[in-house]
């Protein structure tokens, strides 16, 4: 730190006198340098270095009377001490703590598909990546593969082909309800093979009723494979009268010249004819059902 001050030099001639220093010719007062610089604020401490030697004044400052927040192009209360110890309103980290917690923070993506789920990636903690699972903003979600649950899943479930909600329901609730509505004895989808020149009566295997069902009604397309290819719908139903079953059967397409009847234990038979070119034949059926 510099100091500038115009020093009036009064000699007095003779030897053995004091040099005295005066501030200006028109000081009326002499003295020691010492003595003519004062310090009022505190900031900057003197200190008379080699007392009775050779002696120089030494300036410093007194940081501790320095109120920073006083000082110019700054804002109050900006000075912050670092210390990477605690976090408080007070204090700033330095920039390697800072940079050690930025990596305990999840990465950054860059561009990613809106609406996307996110995951994550590794056993780091850290590091994320993109799902394909879409949460729309109607709250649509699309893109599940399988889902496993544990506990019940609960809330409004509706079933398409109804249009009817069990709402605040679990889904096997929902589900245990459904099958309450279905007969046990109902068929949903099933197959069997044709077979050609199949003059004996043999079973369409699959579609066939036990004792606990009162009646049916059964759809079964035809379908053979030959030269001349033939395609016919067939609506079967049939009533359990005890011992015996008796069988109303209907049908319209071509004439695939099979036909159909019931055993006495519920199994329905068939008997094909002989089909020139024969590929395969198959039957296609599904059935609705009372119980007794």
């Amino acid at each position: 730190m510099s100091f500038y001050t115009r020093l009036g030099i009064d000699l007095i001639a003779g030897a053995g006198q004091d040099v005295k220093v005066k501030v200006s010719i028109t000081d009326t007062s002499s003295g020691y340098l010492q003595d003519k610089i004062t310090v009022d604020s505190g900031k900057i401490t003197i200190t008379k270095v080699s007392d009775a030697g050779v002696e120089t004044l030494d300036f410093d400052i007194n940081e501790a009377a320095v109120d920073h927040d006083a000082l110019l192009n700054f804002v109050a209360a900006e000075h912050r001490a670092q210390n990477d110890g605690v976090t408080s309103s007070t204090t700033l980290w330095s920039s390697s703590k800072t940079q050690t917690e930025l990596n305990t923070k999840v990465n950054d993506l860059g561009t990613v598909t809106d609406n996307r789920l996110v995951r994550t990636n590794g056993t780091d903690g850290v590091t994320l990546q993109e799902s394909g699972i879409t949460i729309d903003d109607s709250d649509n979600v699309t893109g599940v593969a399988d889902i496993t649950i544990s506990g019940s899943l609960t809330g409004d479930v509706v079933f398409d082909n109804t249009g009817t909600s069990l709402a605040s329901t679990t889904v096997e609730t929902a589900i245990a309800e459904l099958d309450g509505r279905d007969a046990a004895g109902d068929i949903y989808a099933g197959s069997a093979t044709i077979a050609d020149s199949q003059a004996v009566a043999a079973s369409v295997t699959g579609l066939a009723f036990a004792s606990t069902v009162r009646s049916f009604e059964a759809q079964v397309a035809v379908f053979i494979d030959a030269d001349a290819d033939k395609a016919e719908e067939f609506t079967i139903k049939g009533i359990n009268k005890g011992s015996v079953w008796d069988v109303s059967i209907v049908s319209f397409g071509d004439d695939s010249e099979i036909t159909f009847d019931i055993s006495a234990g519920g199994q329905v038979t068939y008997t094909s004819g002989t089909y020139a070119g024969f590929v395969s034949g198959n039957f296609r059926f599904r059935a609705l059902t009372t119980t007794v």
